[in-house]
């Protein structure tokens, strides 16, 4: 049951599994430490370029809403929704890249955590990484279908318009990453309750089922079961470091998902009702809330069947 492997080839294993993951991270200030061929370090680039994406961000963020409040073309209405979701985008990200920094500790030993368990389990879990890969970059092509539907359709007058759009961009690709960089860390933990479960329900079934003729045969099936007990354990573990890491963050991921999903329905409902029904706009507001919808149903849906596997083995 249990074969020889090494931390090293563990840890290339791992690291190669989740290098989409590392890099987007990085890219989006979600990861702030480095990635060698052995182990992580810290990175003071990598929390430079955090610390730039927050004054940036904030920055283009309260120009717009600034903007947008002075902007007497603009319906009071429309004003209010621009300024609510941009107030909303702020929160959001400025809570994610400040808990990124935060807990950049803490991700780390969470990683290291799960790999130690590939190393007392002696076996490399597959972590399915095309999968994820193909769901990467067909979202990004959606992104880049509606960045050039909208960009071919709408006339942009002022430069806050221009910055607003480029933020709604952002924040569509950071909930995205936001929500993947959650949906694979959790996967990643159901897939080691998963071979932890069957191990165990190996051995419950040949006790069950047979009678053990050799004491050391009946010694050495206890001894699995006590390794294998002590490994989900400490899976139960990462779980708690995982909500102590990104509790804060999917708070604020399903508030923003939530704001930006009602907010598109009422704008959907007013075009309906309006004597002359544009389309186009319908459309546009469509494709481009629909993946916060489902991005919050990802989230969910991986949390919940991880739930299921855990207490599967209880």
């Amino acid at each position: 049951m249990f074969k020889t492997v090494t931390r090293e080839k563990v840890f290339q294993k791992f690291t190669s599994s989740i290098r989409m993951l590392l890099i987007q991270g990085q890219i989006f200030g979600l990861i702030t430490f480095g990635c060698s061929n052995r182990c992580f370090f810290p990175s003071k680039i990598r929390i430079c370029w955090n610390v730039l994406l927050n004054c940036v961000y904030l920055f283009l963020c309260g120009f717009c809403v600034y903007e947008f409040a002075s902007d007497e073309r603009i319906k009071l209405v429309i004003k209010a929704i621009i300024i609510m979701i941009l107030s909303g985008c702020i929160i959001f990200t400025e809570g994610i890249w400040i808990c990124s920094l935060i807990h950049r500790k803490k991700i780390v030993k969470f990683l290291d955590g799960i790999m130690a368990f590939d190393i007392q389990l002696k076996q490399v879990v597959n972590y399915k990484k095309k999968k994820f890969q193909r769901m990467v970059v067909a979202r990004y092509v959606y992104y880049a279908t509606i960045f050039t539907i909208i960009t071919a359709t709408s006339s942009f007058v002022t430069i806050h318009n221009v910055i607003g759009q480029f933020l709604g961009y952002f924040i569509g690709l950071i909930t995205f990453v936001m929500s993947q960089h959650c949906v694979e860390l959790v996967s990643m933990i159901k897939a080691r309750f998963v071979v932890v479960n069957q191990q165990i329900g190996g051995i419950v079934t040949y006790f069950s089922t047979n009678l053990p003729k050799r004491e050391t045969e009946v010694r050495k099936k206890s001894l699995d079961f006590g390794k294998l007990c002590s490994l989900h354990h400490h899976l139960s573990k990462l779980i708690k470091s995982f909500n102590e890491i990104y509790g804060v963050p999917l708070l604020l991921f399903f508030g923003l998902n939530f704001l930006i999903i009602t907010q598109a329905m009422f704008l959907v409902v007013g075009q309906l009702q309006a004597s002359q029904i544009h389309w186009q706009k319908i459309i546009i507001i469509v494709m481009s809330s629909v993946t916060y919808g489902i991005d919050t149903v990802a989230v969910c849906d991986a949390c919940y069947s991880t739930i299921e596997e855990v207490i599967s083995g209880i």
